[in-house]
Formats: C-alpha cells, structure tokens, sequence
C-alpha cells in the first residue's frame, strides 16, 4: 500500500477547475501525475497545474474521481493542510480524519498529455477571454492562496491563437502553480462592436 498526501488547498483549487458532468470522464477529476510531482486539472478551456514534489515517483498516477473525492475533502479539518490518500492495488481510501473514511476506485482512463498545453514563453499580444472562465481561474487561485484579501492574480496574453498563463501575482502562496486559460475566436470585428456602443449611447 501507498500513501499520498494531498494537499488541501490545491484540491479545492483543482476541483474549481475539473468539470462535473463532462461525457470526457477525466475531465470530471483531478489527476496524480507522480512522473512529474503534479496534480492537475482541466475542463479543456482552462487548466490548473500545481507542483507537489513529495508526490514525485511516490507510487503509480491516478486519475481521482472528483465527487468522492469533493466528499473527503470536506471532512479535513480546518486545522490540517492535508487529505491522506492509500492506494492499495487500485483500491483507493481517503482519510481526512480519524475514524472517517472514504472508498473509490482509480479512473480507468488515460489522462490527456497536459504539459504540451502549457505555453512555454509569452507574447503580451491582445486577445478575448470568456469572463466565466476567467472568474473560475480566479476562484481557484484565490483557494490556492488560502482566500486571503486583495490577491491579485494576473493573466500574462498570448495572442488570439495560444493560450495565456494565469497565477497569483504575490508571494503569499505555498504551491507553485500555473493556469492556462485558452483565448476565445473572436468572430465580431472591431468596427461592429464600436457600432454597437455608439449606437447604445446615442442620444
């Protein structure tokens, strides 16, 4: 048997990010990649990444369901920063605190190759962004950041084509960390949006 311990305030973050009801079951989860020491999640439009080094090579990758998982995180105390996880052949068990357990299985899935997601430089080109996804991001990293007041989190553009970099702009976090958040297609040429407010704020 293995165990792992999960950090808190990254699964909170992550399961901000991971969808709910996706026909792509692995979206619907929070992936252990113990090749790297990363927990990751994604909804295919954005995607939360953050480094734990203790998971590295600390026993196989999992893909954690994320209502059950949801479930256990909620009966961690306030006083500990850790959900411990066993692994026994598959078999998973959390247990967030003592005499309090929670059973599951591992997904049975292949998790996407997140890393050739991540952009590996930055532009500061311009582009349009889904504010739904944005507040996500934001919410996410503000869980990242223990919620503490005035985090600013900054959005690093890439152009219309790639997608940008997300994180908390301040030293207050723990985990490392990085969201990408993919840019819209903007069908709506400028000249038509400027004719909308004109027209808007005519008298």
């Amino acid at each position: 048997m293995t165990t792992y311990e999960l950090n808190k305030a990254a699964l909170a973050a992550h399961l901000v990010v991971a969808t709910k009801k996706d026909e792509r079951a692995y979206l619907n989860a929070v992936y252990v990649d113990t090749s790297t020491g990363h927990l990751v999640s994604t909804d295919g439009c954005i995607m939360l990444v953050t480094r734990h080094d203790a998971l590295k090579g600390a026993g196989p990758s999992l893909i954690l369901q994320r209502d059950v998982l949801a479930q256990a995180l909620k009966k961690v105390p306030r006083t500990s920063d850790v959900l411990p996880l066993d692994v026994d052949a598959g078999r998973l068990t959390y247990r967030p605190m003592p005499g309090i357990t929670f059973g599951d299985t591992a997904m049975d899935s292949t998790y996407p190759e997140w890393r050739r997601v991540l952009p590996t430089s930055v532009d500061g080109q311009p582009a349009h962004y889904d504010p739904s996804l944005v507040a996500r991001i934001g919410d996410a990293l503000q869980l990242l950041g223990g919620l503490r007041s005035q985090q600013p989190v900054r959005i690093f553009q890439n152009g219309p084509d790639c997608g940008a970099w997300a994180m908390l702009d301040n030293g207050h976090c723990d985990v490392p960390h990085v969201a990408v958040i993919m840019p819209l297609r903007n069908t709506m040429p400028q000249s038509d949006a400027a004719a909308r407010v004109a027209a808007l704020v005519a008298p």
